[in-house]
């Protein structure tokens, strides 16, 4: 079953062949990014804390705290 065409796998074979390279289980979603930026913007400032506000913002999303800070810091 091929996924991609030859074409394209021939452009990832050019870029990263022999190395390994890390594919993410889901699509990164840049709304769900922008959602959870504004919301912690939004609970930053009443937060007791800066990790109290990633809980928050975790619970909302049904996310951990870890993955709330990789998103905020622009690491997701």
């Amino acid at each position: 079953m091929a996924i991609v065409g030859p074409g394209v796998m021939q452009q990832v074979c050019d870029a990263f062949g022999g190395q390994t390279i890390y594919i993410p289980h889901t699509a990164p979603d840049p709304e769900r990014d922008h959602r959870i930026c504004t919301e912690f913007n939004e609970v930053i400032h009443e937060a007791t804390s800066v990790g109290s506000a990633y809980i928050h913002v975790g619970v909302t999303e049904g996310l951990s705290p870890r993955t709330v800070q990789r998103v905020i810091c622009g690491r997701n």
